[in-house]
């Protein structure tokens, strides 16, 4: 259940970060 909860909290950021990137242009560290 934490496994599942945690990947779905990295799968948002991922979709996150990739909208944030496109926006503003940045290198994702």
């Amino acid at each position: 259940m934490v496994f599942y909860l945690y990947n779905l909290v990295g799968r948002v950021k991922g979709l996150f970060w990739k909208k944030v990137s496109f926006g503003v242009k940045i290198p994702t560290s």
